[in-house]
């Protein structure tokens, strides 16, 4: 099971700063393939979310104040991508297919693909009124560099990683038990 988590500052599109892959965990990939697609689907974004709070906490930190609400517009995201359905709209779109018959040709290849090969991300980084977190990050022709992310990430990823274990086995008994009383609900009402 491969995970991919990104920190990243976003202007208008999400810039990344770092990229890291989490490996094994094959007893609670095990559990999250019990679950439901969607359910699963859900369970790791959750988990991811919560296990990248320590690098928001650190970034909201360490953002600059001279002017803005650059601190208050960092914020966690999270989004799971099936590499099937970019494969099909990518080979679509190079075919000369038009953008909505390539984003049929990947809904098909995501269908096909029945939850294999996806993989989830996670975004930490100032949105909307902090657009210009990216150019405190990297600098600029007049103005010097203020780098708040990459420093935040370096120091929150450790701790990050450490919880993603325990947060994704607690996501997933979560689950479970949601979908037991479900079931105990629906069986007491035929």
């Amino acid at each position: 099971m491969v995970k991919k988590a990104r920190a990243g500052v976003s202007a208008k599109r999400q810039r990344t700063i770092a990229t890291f892959e989490v490996q094994g965990l094959k007893e609670l990939e095990a559990s999250l393939t019990e679950l439901g697609k969607a359910t699963a689907r859900n369970v790791m974004q959750r988990a991811l979310i919560k296990s990248a709070q320590p690098i928001a906490d650190r970034a909201e930190a360490m953002a600059p104040r001279d002017r803005g609400k650059l601190a208050a517009s960092i914020s966690i995201s999270a989004k799971s991508t099936s590499r099937a359905g970019r494969k099909a709209f990518a080979e679509a779109m190079k075919s000369g297919l038009s953008r909505g018959d390539a984003s049929a040709a990947a809904r098909a290849a995501n269908k096909g693909a029945k939850g294999r090969d996806t993989f989830s991300q996670v975004f930490v980084g100032p949105t909307g009124e902090g657009f210009y977190g990216f150019f405190n990050e990297f600098g600029t022709e007049d103005m010097k560099a203020q780098p708040f992310m990459r420093p935040a990430f370096d120091a929150g990823a450790p701790e990050s990683l450490a919880s993603l274990k325990s947060d994704l086995a607690s996501e997933i008994e979560k689950a479970r038990a949601r979908a037991l009383k479900k079931a105990l609900k629906k069986a007491k009402a035929v």
